[in-house]
């Protein structure tokens, strides 16, 4: 029949930060997991620790409890108890690097220049075409390569902390269900549709009864009434886009083209949006 008993020394008390530390005794266990498996179901979750000035008491929460080899069937343990914040503030880390996007159709072509000797009116051109690609970038021949440019991200992740009776399969299958979708309502001052949630990670125990996940987010840009594809700021090939963030949107051209100095160009017919 095992047992877990107090050492003689008893509790050592820390009145800052309140905490308290104690040895123990189990004995009768053959290995390890049952000696501290024992040693959690006697030994107290929770102390009250009388504040010094007599005000009431702080309750520490068990943080620490490890068994410790001395021979036979015996185990010593060493337990701590420590306070356990109460606030609502939780850490954050943040990054604003900026994102990598590629971009295959210009915001406004700003110039535009042909070769030496050759006029926009050249009689090589049909009627007077000049190459014209409506904000295409890296016309190959056949498609827009595009071109890879930053663009302004904010992108961070949060730490709270949970206790571990709620980390179980089923909440993970909610999490994991929830990655990738973005805010039904205002969050963090945002408003619907511009955080993205990219998942938690974490798990590790700060203590016995809790566990700290962090969980990631990132904003997404939008476009309103915008102009895509003009020229020198005028002539725009489409206006008034609108695309809510996490969107994407993409342009269709159809089979209409004309070659002037060997380049070939299209007429835009549509611009599709997909989430």
């Amino acid at each position: 029949m095992g047992y877990v008993v107090e050492k003689i020394n008893g509790y050592k008390i820390t009145e800052q930060p309140p905490g308290a530390t104690c040895q123990y005794i189990v004995k009768g266990y053959a290995n390890d997991l049952a000696a501290k498996l024992a040693a959690q179901s006697i030994i107290p979750l929770t102390v009250g620790l009388t504040k010094s000035d007599n005000s009431g008491a702080n309750t520490v929460t068990r943080s620490k409890c490890q068994v410790n080899y001395i021979g036979g069937d015996i185990w010593e343990a060493d337990v701590e108890w420590t306070l356990q914040p109460t606030s609502t503030v939780y850490p954050i880390q943040f990054s604003t690097k900026g994102q990598t996007v590629k971009r295959t159709h210009s915001i406004s072509t700003n110039g535009r220049y042909l070769a030496e000797g050759v006029s926009e009116t050249d009689p090589s051109c049909t009627a007077g075409f000049f190459p014209d690609f409506d904000g295409g970038i890296g016309y190959n021949g056949t498609d827009f390569e595009g071109a890879d440019i930053t663009i302004p991200s904010l992108a961070w992740n949060e730490t709270h902390t949970f206790s571990m009776s709620n980390l179980n399969n089923t909440y993970a299958v909610t999490i994991a269900d929830l990655t990738g979708k973005t805010n039904a309502a205002t969050f963090r001052g945002y408003a619907a549709g511009y955080v993205l949630f990219l998942g938690v990670s974490g798990g590790n125990q700060k203590n016995e009864l809790q566990a700290d996940l962090q969980f990631e987010f990132a904003i997404g840009t939008s476009l309103v009434n915008a102009n895509i594809g003009g020229k020198n700021g005028a002539d725009f090939i489409l206006t008034g886009v609108n695309k809510a963030p996490w969107e994407y949107i993409w342009f269709y051209y159809n089979d209409t083209s004309q070659q002037c100095l060997n380049a070939v160009t299209g007429t835009r017919t549509d611009l599709f949006k997909m989430k």
